[in-house]
């Protein structure tokens, strides 16, 4: 009798290790889980980036050309708009590019005797081009 009393409280004791171990395996199903969609969550972000990323030549592209295209405009507007003499003196572009003592400096943009002259300036590619 004292026997069956040991192999019984041996199964309760193997039953209750076997319980204990399916709770640990049952928590380690869980988190495997939630890592899993976890990690799902983290490789969707990171596809998400990588397509942004791949847009971004394109949308550097783009905002390079409107800036290229707006300051084309800008100064094709300026020197359309601005002549070297206007016969009053020297005017506000050949201040600003004309230093003075130098050839074409301002000592020579005030001795000219020519109508007013426009002048295309080379751009990096803009205007030069056109």
């Amino acid at each position: 009798m004292v026997r069956i009393f040991v192999l019984i409280v041996s199964s309760q004791n193997t039953r209750d290790i076997l319980r204990a171990f399916e709770l640990i395996e049952t928590d380690m199903q869980i988190k495997t889980l939630i890592s899993h969609d976890e990690l799902e969550r983290r490789v969707k972000s990171a596809q998400e980036i990588s397509a942004k990323l791949e847009q971004l030549p394109d949308v550097v592209k783009s905002v390079f050309d409107e800036c290229r295209s707006k300051l084309d405009a800008a100064m094709k507007q300026f020197i359309n708009t601005t002549t070297i003499h206007d016969g009053n003196g020297l005017n506000l572009l050949c201040r600003v590019i004309a230093n003075p003592g130098e050839v074409g400096g301002s000592a020579n943009c005030k001795s000219m005797s020519r109508p007013p002259v426009m002048v295309k300036l080379p751009a990096y590619g803009g205007i030069a081009n056109q």
